[in-house]
């Protein structure tokens, strides 16, 4: 299990809890590695209100826990980039650029998504990979419906994906909203040669490392929301 699962359960916890049900959550106590991750990650917290652990008798799982957020800070990424530099040497202007285009889609959220929990955003170093994935989780309206009432020539949530990847697109809820979060996100993962994928609505975006094409899908069921994931090798 990775950021991923808890992103998702977190996602799907808030949004019962903010419609006042109590959502309950089974997690797995083997094997042993699972277990502590569940801890870590605080997903424990959320299926018992225990509090989470620091814990650390698995030295190689490495965490940054689950952390809903209703508002966008400027220090809200460090965990994350922290987490990369601890494996993998990165200059100062990488580093601030993966910085910034994790806030702009944190921003991103908070802006346009109307998700009524706000996000989720929970990462982790995978050793037996010697990888670090990230991944941010709304229940909002998604792309496509954010989108259209500003750029009605955008048909379908393949083409908001596009649009988005591609940049200057923007529901412009804000004034000085550029339209630039996702696609520079995009494109500094790439760089960093890692892998990224996007769910929102009834599509899928994917980019899959090794210089392959960006990959465009309909999935057979709809995504209540927007997921963001990225993955990015430390060697």
């Amino acid at each position: 299990m990775g950021p991923i699962a808890a992103a998702v359960f977190g996602a799907v916890y808030y949004l019962g809890e903010s419609k006042g049900q109590r959502p309950r959550i089974v997690l797995p106590k083997s094997p042993p590695e699972l277990d502590h991750f569940c801890e870590v990650s605080g997903l424990k917290f959320l299926a018992s209100q225990s509090p989470a652990s620091s814990n650390t008798d698995c030295p190689d799982l490495e965490v940054v826990a689950l952390e809903r957020f209703e508002e966008s800070r400027w220090n809200q990424s460090d965990p994350v980039v922290h987490l990369v530099r601890r494996h993998r040497e990165i200059s100062e202007d990488t580093e601030d650029y993966l910085r910034i285009c994790i806030n702009e889609v944190v921003q991103n959220v908070i802006d346009h998504s109307k998700s009524v929990f706000g996000g989720v955003m929970c990462s982790r170093y995978m050793s037996n990979r010697d990888r670090v994935h990230v991944a941010i989780v709304d229940h909002g309206k998604g792309i496509f419906e954010t989108l259209h009432p500003a750029h009605p020539e955008i048909g379908n949530s393949i083409e908001a994906l596009r649009a988005v990847i591609r940049g200057r697109y923007s529901a412009k809820s804000r004034e000085n909203n550029m339209g630039l979060g996702i696609s520079n996100l995009w494109g500094v993962v790439r760089e960093l040669e890692g892998r990224i994928a996007i769910m929102s609505g009834g599509a899928r975006a994917r980019y899959t490392g090794g210089g392959t094409s960006d990959s465009f899908e309909t999935l057979e069921f709809s995504f209540p929301g927007t997921f963001v994931w990225f993955s990015l090798p430390m060697a």
